[in-house]
């Protein structure tokens, strides 16, 4: 399902902690540190367009998550502490892969 930018940043950061990167291109970044993993960043485009599934998927696999789950985040039905508790046990990727 297709999301505006503005209300995934909204979520992202009033739930999930996310906060803007100081990295810029022609998209605006948002990190989350949480200890002991590495650092989690996604970016989203500047434009106005909504962002359709293919993008979101690429979205959530830099959040470490599968699509399914990132769309249950931003629909509001896992709560921060399931994320981070995600992340820990079963991210995806693996934090051993990087991300393409």
């Amino acid at each position: 399902m297709p999301r505006k930018p503005r209300e995934i940043t909204r979520i992202l950061q009033s739930k999930f902690g996310f906060v803007p990167s100081t990295r810029h291109d022609d998209h605006e970044w948002y990190e989350l540190q949480l200890p002991d993993l590495p650092l989690i960043a996604t970016k989203i485009s500047f434009n106005k367009k909504d962002i359709r599934d293919a993008l979101m998927a690429r979205m959530a696999r830099q959040c470490r998550v599968r699509k399914p789950y990132f769309d249950a985040m931003l629909d509001c039905t896992n709560s921060s502490d399931d994320y981070y508790r995600q992340v820990r046990e079963e991210p995806f990727p693996p934090w051993n892969q990087l991300i393409v």
